[in-house]
Parts: structure tokens; C-alpha cells; sequence
């Protein structure tokens, strides 16, 4: 018994560690501008770098990410998305 309640005790830990990035996803899922959706998403990758034991992603990502939230980021970020869409 003490061998399973480790088990579940490990895995409620689990989900509380992943919280942040599912509350994310949920968020980006729900969300119709595309624009928004990209930026949520940014988040949840910059969380997920900041889960690793290296700084260089971490860095490079939350460059990336502040890249975006410029007017010309948001600009490039939904070209992209239209162009995308354009080839389905």
C-alpha cells in the first residue's frame, strides 16, 4: 500500500509541476486570434526552457519571445500565420 500512495503522491506532484504548461495549452486553445494563441504558446515554450539545466535556451527563447511582442514581431507572426493558412 505505502508503494502505491508514493506512486500517487509522485504523480499529484507531477501535475502540479505541469500545471502552468496545461493551463497554457488550454488557454492557447481557446483563443481565436491566431496572433494571441502564437504568444501563448511562446509562454509555454518559454516555460519549458525554463525547465531544462541549461541557460542558452532560456536566453534564446525569451529573446525570441520579446522579439514577437513587438508591433513588427506581431506584424511578422501573423504574416507567417496568413501565409501558412494560404498554403491549405
Amino acid at each position: 500500500m505505502q508503494d502505491v500512495q508514493g506512486n500517487i503522491i509522485d504523480q499529484v506532484r507531477l501535475v502540479q509541476e505541469y500545471w502552468p504548461l496545461v493551463t497554457l495549452g488550454r488557454q492557447a486553445l481557446s483563443e481565436n486570434d491566431p496572433y494571441k494563441r502564437a504568444m501563448l504558446l511562446a509562454d509555454a515554450v518559454e516555460w519549458m526552457a525554463s525547465k531544462s539545466r541549461t541557460q542558452l535556451d532560456d536566453e534564446a527563447v525569451r529573446l525570441i519571445t520579446e522579439l514577437f511582442r513587438t508591433p513588427q514581431g506581431e506584424q511578422f507572426i501573423r504574416w507567417a500565420i496568413h501565409k501558412a493558412e494560404a498554403i491549405q
